[in-house]
């Protein structure tokens, strides 16, 4: 497979620092004039300081990147021109930067695309005229609101590379028809491998495993525990042990027929889904409301579905359930588990971008311009995160290879300090082309790794944070 190379990255940083104005030009806000004559702040410009973004002030990101010249483009300027495009012309932009076809996927077990899903809040400006946006916090006294953004993405396991991305208001996010919609697009291409897709709680739905079975994809999502008053799993807690595991078959008629699951003999057999359901593959229900009229029975309609259901133990008094359509003999409970362990990578996705490619600092009051942010910081993490993959070989050959002067070899695996190298790449970026850049920029990774410390546990505090102020940072 023709893979990234550092000389593919250099071609990508400068299709966002040299872009074709005519590429993007019907997607500009008044495309005959936008951009068509010398401005304070070009179309490339204006991508390099959208994804340079160091969550300073407008007038810190301008100096960094113009310097200190008197006629470095003011604030004013950067604003005036970031409103003559649109959200095409950052989705164009996504696309043009992007082969996914050539990611050279690390395969699991030498044989499976992994893909994982997950969704993220991310907090903009406050708005309470923003109704879709404006959300009331959990496990907040105050009952305090803020605005959110719900970004879901499907990145490539264990690479972390975003293949596909769903922007929704907080109030309207439907994870589960964004999962749908990235599937459907990245399909073409899914078909070199078989395709495994992990995913959280949030995606806990009949209709997502019924797609994946029907493409002929693999699936493992985590379920709510059995105590979830609302979750799936809670119907099987008689088939528990007495350690509290089960590793059970579960094979059901779906309907819409009301009457079916109220039947004492046959009712056991089946699932009642509402008719508000958006399920496409269970039939509709021969009358409006799914039951017998007359005191007749209808032909009864049904869509029959089988998967496994896991539930294995953490710890002392924590378990978890999986919903797979994995095969025993290929993947035992163990395997699920370590599985499962080895997917909190993409929860520590979520940590880099809003964090390390600083998507907590906007510098927008528009819902509209904040999606800008989104998708250019998605672009950055992209690109930082092929870079460490298209080098992280010579982290293998110069740190893990070697062994101590005693034979004895290092106590610890080390890998790349993603925030590191997010740090340096906005160094990089101005300085691409320059001799020698790439090998400094190398050096740089094996500088800055850090060990994998296996089998560690820490409590998660859940700590909400909201939107940083940012009038210090806008004109």
């Amino acid at each position: 497979m023709d893979t990234y190379t550092n000389e593919d990255i250099d071609m990508m940083i400068d299709k966002i620092y040299n872009p074709d104005v005519e590429f993007y030009r019907d997607t500009f806000v008044n495309p005959e004039k936008d951009f068509t004559r010398k401005r304070k702040i070009s179309l490339g410009e204006l991508f390099a300081l959208f994804v340079n973004n160091t969550g300073g002030t407008q007038n810190k990101m301008l100096r960094d990147m113009f310097g200190l010249a008197d006629d470095r483009p003011s604030a004013s300027a950067y604003i005036q021109a970031r409103g003559k495009t649109t959200l095409t012309t950052y989705e164009r932009l996504w696309k043009d930067l992007f082969d996914f076809d050539r990611v050279g996927w690390t395969l699991l077990r030498d044989k499976y695309k992994v893909l994982d899903f997950d969704g993220y809040d991310i907090n903009i400006c406050p708005d309470r005229n923003d109704e879709e946006t404006t959300v009331v916090l959990a496990n907040n006294p105050n009952d305090r609101q803020c605005n959110q953004i719900h970004t879901t993405v499907a990145s490539s396991f264990p690479d972390g590379i975003i293949l596909d991305y769903v922007n929704q208001p907080a109030r309207l996010k439907d994870e589960n028809s964004a999962f749908l919609e990235m599937l459907g697009r990245l399909k073409p291409m899914l078909e070199s491998a078989p395709v495994l897709a992990l995913a959280d709680r949030g995606f806990e739905s009949y209709r997502n495993m019924m797609y994946c079975e029907s493409e002929g994809y693999n699936y493992c999502f985590r379920f709510k525990d059995i105590t979830s008053v609302n979750g799936i799993a809670r119907r099987y807690a008689e088939f528990c042990d007495e350690e509290g595991c089960f590793d059970i078959d579960v094979c059901k008629k779906y309907t819409r027929c009301k009457w079916l699951t109220e039947d004492p003999i046959i009712g056991s057999e089946y699932i009642y889904v509402q008719n508000a359901s958006k399920n496409p593959f269970v039939p509709e229900s021969p009358n409006s409301v799914g039951r017998p009229a007359n005191g007749t029975k209808p032909e009864p309609s049904f869509y029959e579905f089988s998967f496994r259901l896991v539930r294995f133990k953490l710890s002392e008094e924590s378990y978890e359930v999986i919903a797979t359509n994995l095969s025993r003999k290929e993947f035992t409970p163990e395997d699920l588990k370590a599985l499962y362990h080895c997917r909190w990578q993409v929860e520590t996705e979520g940590r880099k971008l809003k964090y390390d490619d600083n998507l907590v600092y906007f510098h927008t009051k528009k819902r509209e311009y904040s999606i800008f942010e989104i998708i250019m910081s998605l672009v950055f993490h992209n690109i930082c995160s092929l870079f460490i993959m298209v080098n992280s070989s010579v982290i293998d050959e110069k740190i893990n290879s070697k062994h101590r002067e005693d034979g004895k070899q290092r106590e610890y695996y080390y890998k790349a300090s993603y925030s590191d190298m997010a740090d340096a790449m906005r160094h990089y970026f101005p300085m691409r082309g320059s001799p020698g850049i790439n090998e400094k920029m190398v050096g740089e990774l094996v500088r800055t790794v850090q060990p994998v410390r296996e089998n560690r546990k820490f409590p998660r505090f859940l700590m909400r944070k909201l939107f940083k102020p940012f009038l210090y940072r806008v004109a």
